[in-house]
């Protein structure tokens, strides 16, 4: 593995199933130069039978150079992200799910975009449904060509919606900082991040609508797991506690408007469940 290198593409992976095969084909397929970039596979959980398939598809492929896998016990997207950066020789962070793809020149114009600043760059983004097949936008699709539109460099507040998500986008390592993901999170805890390091961030900025990021929808992928009511309006409220918590750490150097938009945010949807379940008891 490479001592230095611009792109660190973290994948934090629990029992993958054969879409982790096409997630990876899709980052070294890359027109950008391998050399410019590694690949950081995160194993959390079950080590076995995963990491030895895992290492049979980095020999057959030839790709030592360019991949490291990670074996940890501990479950958690998060925990296996913070190990993923911990580990990371590049200058910018890019993260990936084991069930997402990204088009061919995805890391090229994402680092073309980038203006080696403390800048967060934003890519396109499609949702592939998997139960029927077909491709449709992401909310983020719409987010991307509203902005697109304007043609221009975007602070965090502007951008918002954008910091929803960790994915999808290149992130430089000097934002980042000593911040991690918070392992107390299922859900959210990727806003939450994006939040706590937007201090960090002199603008968000859109890469050419070719780079594209597909994001998998599947039945029981985490993101779609069934979770409790209690549970969603217990995080609710931590989440808020969290995000208060955080600007108040340093209010001269985060955006009010952004936070108390973020605040927001999860009380419109604490009100809209609660609402929702007094509707169906």
């Amino acid at each position: 593995m490479t001592q230095h290198t611009d792109i660190s593409v973290i994948i934090p992976t629990y029992r993958p199933g054969n879409y982790l095969w096409q997630c990876i084909d899709s980052l070294l397929s890359q027109t950008l130069q391998k050399n410019l970039y590694e690949i950081i596979i995160v194993l959390n959980g079950p080590k076995e039978p995963y990491n030895n398939l895992i290492r049979k598809y980095i020999l057959e492929n030839d790709c030592n150079d360019n991949i490291s896998l990670i074996a940890c016990e501990t479950a958690g997207v998060s925990n296996a992200r913070n190990i993923g950066i911990e580990n990371a020789k590049g200058r910018y962070i890019c993260f990936v799910d084991d069930d997402d793809w990204v088009s061919d020149c995805y890391l090229e114009q994402l680092l073309n975009t980038c203006n080696y600043s403390k800048s967060v760059v934003e890519a396109n983004v499609m949702d592939y449904d998997e139960d029927n097949s077909t491709y449709k936008n992401d909310y983020l699709t719409s987010v991307y060509n509203d902005l697109s539109a304007k043609d221009k460099d975007y602070t965090v507040f502007a951008a918002r919606r954008v910091l929803s998500s960790s994915c999808c986008k290149l992130i430089p390592v000097e934002a980042i900082g000593t911040v991690r993901f918070n392992r107390k999170y299922k859900i959210g805890e990727d806003a939450l991040f994006m939040a706590e390091i937007s201090k960090n961030i002199s603008c968000i900025r859109l890469s050419n609508p070719e780079a594209i990021y597909y994001r998998r929808l599947r039945a029981n992928s985490a993101s779609r797991t069934t979770i409790t009511y209690n549970y969603r309006i217990c995080n609710a409220f931590s989440l808020c506690k969290q995000y208060l918590r955080i600007y108040l750490s340093s209010p001269l150097q985060y955006s009010l408007p952004f936070f108390i938009n973020r605040m927001m945010a999860v009380a419109k949807i604490t009100i809209i469940l609660t609402f929702s379940k007094h509707i169906h008891s």
